[in-house]
C-alpha cells in the first residue's frame, strides 16, 4: 500500500575529490534521478570532505531537518579516511543488516569490488518520525545497486515505522 505523502531524501556525497574539484559529482545526480523513480522528493545533494567529524555534522543536520531518507555516498572502503560507517552507527537505533546484505549481493552481480564496501543501513528510531540512513559506495554503480534494493522496500519500511 502506498504512503499518503511522498518521502523526502537527502544525498550526502562524501568525497575529497569532489570537494577539491578534481572530479565532478556524478553520484548525487544519479541518486536523485533513481530515487525520483520511486516517487521520492529529493533535495539538492551536498558534498562534504572525507572525515568523520564532517560526516557526523552532516548526518546530524539532515536528521534534524526531518528528511525521511538519508543516503551517504562514499567513505565505505578500507582507506584510513573511509569512516562513514563509524560516523553513522551512533545515529542508528536499529541496523538493518538484511538490507545491507541485499545491497552487497546486488553489487556483487556487477563486480567483486562491491565486497569491499562496509556500508550500514538502519533507522534512527522506531516511530513515524524516524529516518532511514543508508551508506552507499561512492560511485554510480554503487548508488545504483543501493537504490535498486532499497527503492522497492521504502513503503514497507516506513509503514513499519508507523507512517500511513
Amino acid at each position: 500500500m502506498p504512503l499518503s505523502k511522498p518521502l523526502t531524501a537527502k544525498i550526502i556525497v562524501i568525497s575529497d575529490y569532489v570537494i577539491d574539484g578534481v572530479r565532478l559529482d556524478e553520484v548525487g545526480p544519479a541518486a536523485v534521478e533513481l530515487l525520483a523513480t520511486f516517487g521520492v522528493d529529493v533535495g539538492e545533494p551536498i558534498a562534504i570532505p572525507e572525515n568523520k567529524e564532517a560526516i557526523s555534522v552532516a548526518l546530524k543536520t539532515t536528521i534534524e531537518q526531518g528528511y525521511d531518507i538519508i543516503i551517504t555516498a562514499g567513505g565505505v572502503g578500507l582507506k584510513p579516511n573511509n569512516l562513514t560507517p563509524e560516523a553513522t552507527r551512533p545515529f542508528l537505533d536499529a541496523e538493518l543488516p538484511g538490507i545491507a546484505t541485499q545491497v552487497l549481493l546486488e553489487g556483487i552481480k556487477n563486480g567483486s569490488h562491491a565486497g569491499l564496501a562496509r556500508g550500514l543501513v538502519g533507522v534512527t528510531g522506531r516511530n513515524d518520525t524516524s529516518a532511514l540512513v543508508v551508506n552507499s559506495a561512492g560511485c554510480v554503480d554503487g548508488i545504483t545497486d543501493t537504490i535498486t534494493v532499497i527503492g522497492p522496500l521504502l513503503s514497507d519500511i516506513f509503514q513499519q515505522l508507523g507512517r500511513s
